[in-house]
């Protein structure tokens, strides 16, 4: 026999139910901009060229973008960085604050003899976010008080890329490479209930814990080509394959494909101690669409970005790599029509150790990111990448 509910008791069950029932799809509307849909794509750029805007994404081999870029590693060598975002956003008048900790790029290259083998691990798209709503419940006979309820929604995880790649230095002046792609991850959605009244711990929290999971495969393929000592061209391509969300173990969500996309960049350094690079990036987001559960959809688009890295100067015996750089580029998603883009302006710097047996680099990227009515996000990005060469 159910027990019959009075009071309290009787609303907290109706507000757990009704978090336990609500959609998944629905958490759309999490309280910020750029992590709408499947996520926020972190863009898989290493710290280094995060400094210079990913200007010189398509030529640098830590950034897991163009394959035929892993011969430049030149030795033995390890990445390793720490991305925390620190988000604002504005909507209705109401200002919210949080920190999200990312941690989304590990490399490694091995030389043989013209041919580099990397493998790389990094964030596809990022979906970690969270956010609290308070209401007021409607009066029982016998309140002396109002009594509330909090919903808190979380959600972290995402969509991973694991690449293994081979670069092949045919000449001094030409570049190919190659790799396959597995794409896997998790996405955790935490939902908590919480009621306050007069009687302080009389009731205990509602939780309810779904977990969807991410697997699927593609492949990359690109060139880097020096057609003059002062001039480097580049430009790589990704195919993507059959991609499937299921909830927990077997539920299947949907089957979609993995986004396809192509760039190229061009780097001049007919400067001394200069380089600058701009870049241009497709990537074919609607394909994304049919793992889309709620009113989010997704749109093809193109981003560019230009940058520098400059030759600083020497502190302490250590030559100091400043950097520079910006761009614009969509996320993919799009809300009632309308597409959401991101401005960044970024800044950064490197700095060598141990005889060159290490590198720190320091970036930090502003972004500006519009697209839905009524609400503005901005964040800050600081990545710190640590390279190894044993």
């Amino acid at each position: 026999m159910i027990p019959r509910l009075h009071g309290h008791a009787r609303r907290l069950a109706i507000v757990a139910v009704a978090a336990v029932m609500l959609p998944i799809g629905r958490i759309g509307a999490q309280g910020n901009v750029s992590t709408l849909g499947q996520g926020y794509p972190v863009g898989q750029l290493s710290t280094r060229d995060q400094g210079s805007g990913g200007a010189f994404g398509e030529v640098d081999a830590q950034s897991p973008i163009n394959p035929a870029a892993l011969a430049s590693w030149g030795s033995l060598s390890l990445h390793m960085q720490y991305d925390p975002e620190f988000r604002t956003v504005t909507a209705d008048g109401v200002t919210e604050r949080t920190t999200t900790s990312r941690f989304p790029l590990f490399a490694g290259a091995i030389p043989i003899g013209k041919f580099t083998v990397g493998l790389s691990f990094s964030t596809l798209v990022d979906r970690t976010w969270a956010t609290n709503t308070t209401t007021t419940l409607a009066a029982e006979p016998g309140d002396t008080a109002s009594t509330t309820a909090t919903t808190k929604v979380q959600s972290t995880g995402g969509i991973n890329d694991l690449r293994l790649g081979i670069a092949w230095a045919a000449t001094s002046w030409l570049s190919v490479g190659a790799a396959m792609d597995w794409f896997t991850g998790q996405n955790q959605i935490l939902e908590a209930v919480s009621v306050a009244d007069t009687t302080p711990n009389r009731y205990q929290e509602s939780q309810f814990l779904s977990t969807i999971s991410y697997g699927g495969v593609g492949a990359s393929a690109g060139f880097v080509l020096r057609p003059a000592s002062f001039l480097s061209v580049a430009g790589s391509f990704r195919v993507g394959g059959n991609i499937r969300a299921r909830l927990g173990d077997s539920t299947t969500l949907g089957n979609g494909q993995v986004p396809a996309r192509g760039g190229g960049g061009v780097v001049f350094s007919g400067i001394p101690g200069v380089l600058l690079s701009g870049r241009v990036d497709w990537e074919q987001w609607s394909r994304f669409n049919a793992l889309t559960v709620n009113d989010v959809t997704y749109k093809d688009g193109v981003g560019w970005s230009v940058g520098t890295d400059i030759q600083g100067p020497r502190v302490l015996d250590r030559t100091i790599n400043l950097r520079l750089g910006g761009g614009r580029r969509p996320l993919g998603s799009v809300v009632d029509g309308t597409a959401i883009m991101e401005t960044d302006l970024s800044g950064g710097i490197g700095v060598p150790f141990g005889r060159g047996h290490a590198v720190v680099d320091l970036s930090l990227t502003r972004a500006f990111r519009t697209g839905v009515v009524g609400a503005t996000e901005d964040a800050y990005i600081l990545s710190t990448g640590l390279t190894i060469h044993p």
